[in-house]
């Protein structure tokens, strides 16, 4: 979920996990090819990511496709976009909107508003440029409140609008009381959407008690074990295949899926040789032929010290 004009987002093991479930035989609109995109906008000059970042990025927007909620939905919508783009400038016209197409922005930088059915920040990008989220795409509307906007199922007040179970998906008026959002219970892994002793509905885990003011996420085996709604609710990363576990970051501070015994490094060394890259995705050698995605040849250049390849 994008919230113009107020920065928010998921607990990380909240993201990880649903990209797990992603993978899990859930039912969803059909499955683009991620890595078609990755060759095709490696070499947009707008792109500052290496090719192996790029793809696990394009790999995220795909599974969003197998959940619910509004802001998967909203991911989705984003990937379809990316798909139909013949060319670098219409795949960033996916996401951002020059200062000149979106005369409603004009004097409102810093403030989200709504333009036929768009979610805008205003001169978000230092040329003064607009992040954009088609929220009509994503079978949402748009909702703002005059500083900021976002994608949602409908308008709402804080207080005013109860949460409710819909099946697995939690519907909920927003934390900035602006839309009414739906999220996917199952994203937590073993979670599903009910009433608390309160008689409050959430996502709630299906293991024992614990407090989500001290519970810290661990590992059980392959198992993420987090806290969710006062309840344990485990992720199995070994439902991923290719040798995933549960593993802590490189800080220590939190745990996420990753591949056991990987056969790469994300910081390795990307490669162009005769036309074909060679880079690391989610810790296995991956290599594509930049000419099965109507390309010419590729090339590698450096950023932040390390080589990156690119289809050209």
């Amino acid at each position: 979920m994008k919230r113009h004009g107020l920065s928010t987002g998921f607990v990380a093991l909240a993201i990880l996990a649903a990209a797990v479930m992603a993978g899990c035989g859930s039912k969803g609109p059909a499955a683009q090819d991620p890595l078609k995109l990755c060759a095709r906008f490696s070499g947009c000059e707008w792109n500052e990511r290496t090719l192996g970042d790029l793809c696990a990025l394009y790999t995220s927007y795909d599974q969003a496709r197998a959940r619910k909620g509004s802001a998967d939905r909203e991911l989705a919508a984003l990937d379809d976009c990316l798909h139909l783009a013949k060319d670098c400038q219409q795949a960033q016209a996916c996401w951002r909107a020059p200062a000149e197409s979106v005369p409603s922005c004009s004097g409102q930088t810093g403030h989200g508003i709504c333009s036929d059915g768009v979610a805008l920040a205003c001169g978000a990008f230092t040329d003064g440029s607009s992040s954009r989220s088609d929220c009509a795409a994503a079978g949402l509307t748009c909702v703002q409140d005059g500083l900021k906007s976002t994608c949602a199922l409908s308008e709402c007040k804080s207080g005013l609008t109860p949460p409710r179970c819909d099946q697995e998906l939690l519907i909920r008026c927003d934390d900035a009381g602006l839309g009414v959002q739906a999220i996917d219970c199952s994203g937590y892994g073993s979670a599903s959407c009910k009433d608390d002793l309160s008689g409050v509905a959430g996502c709630l885990g299906t293991g024992p008690a614990c407090d989500p003011g001290s519970f810290v996420a661990r590992c059980d085996g392959s198992n993420i074990v987090q806290c969710v709604g006062g309840y344990q609710a485990t992720t199995d990363c070994s439902l991923l295949g290719s040798g995933k576990t549960c593993q802590p970051d490189t800080g220590g501070a939190t745990v996420g899926c990753a591949p056991s015994a990987p056969d790469c490094q994300r910081s390795d060394p990307e490669t162009c040789e005769a036309g074909v890259v060679g880079f690391c995705l989610d810790g296995k050698k991956t290599s594509l032929v930049c000419q099965d995605y109507g390309l010419t040849g590729c090339s590698t250049l450096r950023i932040s010290g390390t080589f990156t390849a690119r289809c050209n």
